[in-house]
């Protein structure tokens, strides 16, 4: 796959978690990708890729408020 197709693959990945989080909140979603994705591929990289670009705090924080809303 040539590079800029792959950069418009993790824009429109990005936009799809951002559009299931807003609408299903970081539980759901994550349950919802889970299910869909459920045995195949590598889920460490899909997790990777889901939270590139955050810190560790930023990460925590967002985990934290959605259990709390939970």
């Amino acid at each position: 796959m040539s590079k800029p197709a792959a950069k418009v693959d993790d824009a429109v990945i990005r936009e799809g978690w951002k559009t299931l989080v807003t609408r299903l909140g970081v539980v759901k979603a994550t349950r919802f990708l889970v299910a869909f994705e459920r045995g195949e591929g590598d889920s460490v990289k899909e997790i990777k890729r889901f939270w590139r670009g955050k810190s560790l705090d930023e990460i925590y924080r967002t985990v934290k408020r959605a259990k709390i809303n939970f």
